[in-house]
């Protein structure tokens, strides 16, 4: 493998963006499995509990994590904001992605919320007020990137024009993998089976112009982050040269 960056690769993974799939990659690329950060369930001591880390992934914000590490390399992914929100709930519907560490760290409230999912329709779910639901639904990916962790779509912009080494887009995976690989020389390639890239297997109801309109409202901070990032993400692509080569 080529040589190893010296700073830390920060891997902010907003759920639900094909955040699976690029954590496995980074780390099927790392030098050792040593500097492979712990998986993250909200604590952040498990950083300082280990030697020096090349790769920290995880369900953290962006106004958190740079406290810590400050000079590190920050990527991300985004998601069209209506499809993220389906597949929200067709993850967390889904009793397979309870995995023993999750529910390890669960509370007993929030076991009883599970409950309730595994038996709640589409539209139940966007339309309900249980503060962990309205959290994860309600502009999530700004609140992730932004300065402050609210849905600050300005602050969400200028971190990811100045601040993240890239980004990349669901709907566009293979250009953003290529930019990554682009912006992470270390990368090879990629080569994931279909299992590690935690595709779910729950079905949904139709997904009616109500329910559309109803998660559009949620997350009218996301959609304008969203339709602003997508527009930065073309620049970079076709200002990238290699990526120009590669698709051609």
């Amino acid at each position: 493998m080529t040589s190893y960056t010296i700073r830390p690769t920060v891997f902010v993974h907003v759920p639900k963006t094909a955040g699976s799939a690029v954590t496995s990659y980074l780390k099927q690329h790392c030098r050792s499995a040593d500097e492979v950060a712990p998986n993250f369930f909200g604590d952040y001591s498990i950083y300082f509990r280990q030697g020096p880390l090349s790769l920290i992934a995880g369900h953290f914000t962006f106004s958190r994590i740079r406290l810590l590490f400050p000079h590190s390399s920050f990527i991300t992914f985004l998601r069209d904001p209506i499809a993220r929100t389906i597949s929200q709930f067709r993850s967390w519907k889904d009793p397979a992605k309870m995995t023993r560490e999750w529910m390890a760290a669960m509370g007993h409230e929030e076991k009883k919320l599970f409950e309730w999912i595994y038996s709640a329709s589409l539209e139940e779910f966007v339309r309900s007020d249980h503060p962990a639901i309205r959290k994860a639904v309600s502009n999530p990916m700004t609140k992730f990137l932004s300065s402050d962790g609210t849905a600050d779509v300005s602050s969400a912009l200028t971190n990811l024009r100045k601040r993240f080494a890239t980004f990349g887009i669901q709907e566009e995976f293979d250009e953003s993998i290529r930019l990554l690989q682009s912006a992470c020389p270390w990368l090879g390639p990629y080569s994931l089976s279909p299992t590690a890239e935690n595709h779910s297997r729950i079905a949904v109801d139709a997904i009616t112009p109500a329910i559309r309109r109803r998660i559009a409202s949620l997350n009218a901070a996301d959609i304008v982050l969203y339709d602003e990032a997508r527009a930065l993400f073309r620049d970079r692509v076709d200002a990238t040269p290699a990526l120009v080569r590669s698709a051609a």
